[in-house]
């Protein structure tokens, strides 16, 4: 068992004892991996400046990119963050999108950011789905 060739950062090697170096798939587009040696998509995160929304699953809490940027069933894109939100981190994903203090969205799976009438009434911080914002 084992992955014989270790991929670079954004790239994965997900068939196992293969000694090829072109075995290695890129993730999709801006989207990356946390480092070396990543063995499935699954291991692709989002870019800084780009955010991961599921395409074909109803799941909102969904954490990692289903799919390679070479073959495989894309289920999740990384577009870019929308302005009023912080994306300075890799891996940022649409239910816990960082917002900016005066800006607030209507939920977990809100990409539309909008400006509040009212500054203090929106401290920024990351939607959880439940309780509203926390910081």
């Amino acid at each position: 068992g084992g992955v014989a060739v270790v991929c670079q950062k954004g790239t994965f090697n997900d068939q196992p004892e293969q000694s090829n170096a072109r075995s290695c798939k890129l993730c999709q587009q801006h989207a990356t991996t946390s480092g070396p040696g990543a063995q499935s998509a699954a291991e692709c995160i989002c870019d800084v400046g780009f955010v991961l929304i599921p395409l074909l699953s109803h799941d909102a809490n969904a954490t990692t990119l289903v799919g390679g940027g070479t073959g495989g069933l894309q289920i999740a894109e990384c577009p870019a963050c929308p302005g009023g939100t912080n994306c300075s981190n890799e891996g940022v994903m649409l239910h816990t999108l960082p917002l900016q203090r005066g800006f607030w969205r209507a939920g977990p799976r809100s990409l539309e950011v909008v400006r509040c009438l009212t500054n203090e009434a929106c401290l920024g911080g990351t939607f959880d789905g439940c309780a509203g914002l926390i910081s």
